[in-house]
């Protein structure tokens, strides 16, 4: 009863953890909607304090919002909070009688799915005034910090991968392998367990530093514990240490190489839902928890890093069992289940794969323009080579462990024990026969069917799998930490506009928030083209009251930097000089993500 209510437990926080995850909608990585006051604006009395609104709920951090003067000096007052309760705000009061000139405001919080999002802009007071500071750019915090929480991903999922073996390695225990056998795959799997122990305590310690763009002096500050144990994201990490722990205490003997007593089926049952549950915090904490629809989401996440735990962790455990085995039966009696499984957990991957593909990229043309599309194909291509690399691996045990049974009208040759990855293994009633010709002996120190060059050659193969592994299980710890393609992705943007007997063409390099270009050309009434040069130009976002911002035009005068602050419909009004008509206003609307 114990073991079912330890079981009935970790289903309970299997259930929480995807209600968690599924608590908020949202849209990943949160995008800034608008300002209070408004970027670049120019407003006629001192506010009482700036607002900053998200396209989903933040979480705080220390510092996540700061107002500095043209001196650097910081005149935001106390801490921010979300302004009225809201969870998509952050707001902070400012000191009283702001004196008129241009203020910098920075803004740093944590996204649904974990990830610190920043930036800033200016407002003036009165008038535009002179700036020390530098223009608002997004701060990406501490280097080093998140280069450690990079590492501290890899752990994990490394230890992940591997940790699916204790599958295999229950059924070679099960088949009757020998404590030899058994003690290197328990010792993998133990690496497995404890890298996975490992990176997720590191992974929680660093998580409150680099929400908060600190270094990594402030991993024990009681503050950023406390902040990182009040987000979802910290919550679901120390759940995940928690659920690890407990994989481990319940699991101890299902993988131990001798145990007189055989563990019951409940012990097992809460192993494998406590590791589900430990799995669904990544899916829970990253990308997959933060998109409708949310639970499909989670489910395709979680069988994604399943599958590949099992794939991965049952080949490296088995493979360790086929180096140096004494006896190829036990092996022969699990092969054939892991094959058929493999390709399961194969086709499980390339499922989940393209669906996460999918929605992570959107558009086929950001796989090569965005650098999350260039890492998911890089991923790709790791994992076809590992699937090659396995299938040869398989076909080198199935040609080297398989003898070819000898016909039934030729007694004289015995028959010999047969093992193949996709039959069943033999029995022992034909599995030898008398006979009065017999094979020659096999050479001391070497197994039946399992010459040395075969061994060696698996070694290899081993060895380079491994290798691929890792690189592709280093890229998806970067992954998971970069702003997926869907969110980065913006392909040029290009409208013509009339206006009297002229034709103005604009072509915006990239309609997303920050810095990029238009380019300007015309045409005449016959189509011929035309040469134009900016007169004057502006920006402005009817909708949020922001602009007019003025834009400078670029050498030759066809062209000219632009500067989205926020998404919404912007308005870019210029005036165009040209010998086919005189001065001409156009409003050119540039849609930005």
């Amino acid at each position: 009863m114990a073991r079912r209510g330890v079981a009935a437990v970790a289903v309970a926080l299997l259930g929480a953890l995807l209600a968690l995850g599924t608590a908020v909608p949202a849209s990943a990585h949160a995008v800034l909607e608008r300002t209070t006051p408004g970027a670049d604006s120019v407003v006629a009395h001192a506010p009482t304090d700036v607002t900053v609104t998200f396209s989903e709920a933040v979480t705080l951090v220390p510092g996540a919002v700061r107002v500095y003067d043209g001196a650097l000096h910081e005149v935001d007052s106390g801490a921010a909070t979300h302004p009225a309760g809201d969870p998509t705000s952050a707001g902070v009061a400012l000191a009283p009688d702001l004196a008129p000139g241009t203020y910098t405001v920075t803004w740093r919080v944590v996204s649904a799915d974990s990830h610190p999002v920043s930036g800033g802009f200016r407002f003036s007071v009165g008038h535009p005034g002179p700036s020390a500071a530098p223009p608002p750019a997004a701060d990406p915090g501490d280097g080093a910090v998140g280069g450690l929480l990079a590492v501290a991903r890899f752990v994990e999922y490394a230890g992940l991968a591997v940790l699916g073996g204790a599958v295999a390695l229950v059924a070679l225990r099960r088949a009757g392998a020998e404590v030899a056998v058994l003690r290197r795959g328990r010792r993998a799997v133990a690496a497995g367990w404890w890298a996975l122990l490992v990176g997720s305590v590191l992974a929680f310690l660093l998580q409150g530093p680099d929400a908060a763009g600190v270094g990594p002096g402030s991993t024990l500050d009681p503050a950023v514990l406390a902040t990182t144990l009040g987000s979802p994201a910290g919550l679901l990490l120390a759940a995940r240490v928690v659920l690890v722990l407990l994989v481990g205490l319940l699991g101890r003997r299902l993988v131990a190489p001798v145990d007189a007593a055989s563990p019951t089926g409940d012990r097992a049952v809460g192993t494998a839902v406590a590791a589900l549950a430990a799995a669904a915090t990544f899916s829970a904490a990253g990308h997959a928890g933060v998109d409708a629809p949310v639970v499909l989401g989670l489910a395709a996440d979680l069988a994604h890093l399943a599958a590949m735990s099992l794939w991965i962790g049952g080949l490296v455990v088995l493979l360790l069992a086929l180096v140096r085995p004494a006896s190829p039966a036990p092996v022969a009696a699990v092969l054939p289940g892991f094959s058929r499984g493999a390709q399961v957990a194969v086709g499980v991957i390339v499922a989940t794969g393209l669906y996460q593909t999918w929605r992570d990229v959107g558009e086929p043309g950001a796989l090569v323009t965005t650098t999350y599309g260039w890492l998911l194909l890089g991923k790709v291509a790791g994992v076809v080579v590992l699937l090659v690399l396995g299938d040869r691996a398989r076909r080198l045990v199935a040609r080297r462990l398989v003898v070819p049974p000898v016909p039934r009208p030729t007694p004289s040759r015995p028959r010999t024990f047969a093992l193949s990855l996709g039959a069943a293994p033999a029995t022992s009633e034909t599995a030898v026969a008398e006979s009065p010709v017999e094979d020659p002996p096999v050479p001391a120190g070497e197994p039946p069917g399992l010459d040395v060059p075969s061994r060696a050659a698996l070694r290899r193969g081993l060895l380079a799998e491994a290798a691929v592994a890792v690189v592709v299980l280093a890229v998806t710890a970067v992954l998971v930490g970069s702003p997926r393609a869907v969110e980065t992705y913006a392909p040029p943007f290009a409208t013509t506009e009339h206006a009297g007997a002229l034709a103005l063409t604009a072509r915006v390099d990239a309609a997303h928030t920050g810095a990029t270009t238009v380019h300007l050309t015309g045409a005449d009434a016959a189509g011929r083209p035309v040469a134009v040069s900016v007169v004057e130009a502006s920006l402005t976002l009817p909708d949020q009251g922001i602009g007019p911002l003025p834009v400078t035009p670029g050498p030759g005068g066809a062209s000219a930097p632009l500067s989205f602050p926020v998404p919404g419909r912007w308005a870019l009004d210029v005036t165009v000089a040209s010998p086919a008509a005189p001065p001409t206003l156009f409003r050119v609307t540039v849609p930005v993500h």
